[in-house]
């Protein structure tokens, strides 16, 4: 951070010595007169680098980009004064000195000239000045901005685990009540679930392989619970498992087909998809709705969680379809992989 400061601060006084070094055509006249550097141009000079720093840590941050362009405005016209006549003014402490206010006085043209000249080179430290401030301001937002999505994503991931816990104890404890011989195995596929929850949703992006393996375990073991007559078909449709996929992110549409679409009376039907190739990912889950079972706000949340998520990941990227038609719950997204921000 100390030397991008220093590189900066090194590119602005460039800047400034090319910006000065041409007022010399203005004095060169003067100079080819009296034989050496007037006192009015180095004074000048010096003015333009503390304005140019006024502006750009004082005046444009504090003033103009906060809302207050009366006073930016009055402080502009108090700098043009000082810059135009301070120098006037100390010259005229030194009687000897060339270009003082008798010596303007005695050449119009030469006055206009050079306090047009000097206006122009103000203009344009004042405009540099408010460039490199909203730059700077532009740069802040982005890393303000980049830093909210990160710990918004960061919450939204770690709201997956307590709820995946959940449901997965809940199918645990309907098979250990019922002294099931299939308990060890189900707590056997929890722990290689819990395995991959602390540890994949920590990075930005996983294989896609591993998540749908993932999926399958948490598949698996809801089976374990579900009744005979209900129907769970997977269709596994991809080329490519290497694919990077943002994490936690398909398993919440899963877990809502099996909260709500299992009936312990009546037969029902679950269909997962997924489809990839190239690098666009395409998931499909299809749900029979039970009338009785009333879906709570953790549904409306869980679905919530993960189209926030689509949006901070995928941008522009992504399409989510869910819809309710002929008596199933149907959820399509299309994600292009291409584009992930993680």
């Amino acid at each position: 951070m100390f030397r991008k400061a220093n590189i900066k601060l090194i590119i602005r006084s460039v800047l400034l010595v090319v910006l000065m070094s041409g007022a010399t055509l203005v004095f060169d006249d003067i100079q080819r007169l009296y034989g050496y550097v007037p006192l009015h141009y180095i004074i000048s000079c010096i003015l333009l680098v503390v304005f140019y720093h006024l502006f750009y840590f004082k005046l444009t941050p504090q003033l103009l980009l906060k809302g207050s362009v009366f006073y930016y405005l009055l402080a502009v016209g108090f700098i043009t004064i000082v810059y135009l006549y301070l120098p006037i003014l100390i010259c005229s402490l030194f009687p000897d000195t060339p270009f003082t206010i008798s010596f303007l006085e005695q050449d119009l043209y030469r006055q206009a000239k050079i306090r047009f000249a000097l206006l122009m080179y103000l203009a344009l430290v004042l405009g540099s000045s408010i460039l490199s401030s909203l730059a700077d301001v532009q740069k802040s937002k982005a890393r303000l901005e980049a830093e909210k999505t990160k710990a918004e994503l960061g919450l939204l991931k770690s709201q997956v685990n307590p709820h995946f816990l959940f449901n997965s104890l809940n199918s645990i404890y309907f098979l250990t009540s019922t002294k099931d011989d299939r308990a060890p195995k189900a707590l056997m596929a929890l722990s290689d679930m819990m395995r991959y929850v602390l540890t994949e949703p920590g990075s930005d992006l996983v294989p896609l392989g591993n998540e749908i393996n993932y999926i399958e375990k948490y598949i698996s073991l809801q089976k374990l619970r579900i009744p005979n007559h209900t129907v769970v078909d997977v269709v596994i449709d991809v080329e490519n498992e290497s694919l990077q996929v943002a994490p936690m992110l398909l398993i919440p549409f899963v877990e809502n087909a099996f909260k709500y679409g299992v009936s312990t009376i009546q037969s029902s039907q679950i269909f997962i998809q997924f489809t990839a190739n190239a690098n666009r990912l395409k998931f499909l889950v299809r749900n029979q709705i039970i009338p009785k079972i009333e879906k709570t706000d953790g549904v409306n949340i869980g679905i919530k969680n993960v189209a926030r998520r689509l949006e901070l990941v995928y941008p522009d990227a992504h399409v989510l379809d869910i819809k309710t038609t002929q008596g199933f719950y149907e959820v399509k997204l299309a994600i292009d992989l291409n584009t992930s921000l993680g």
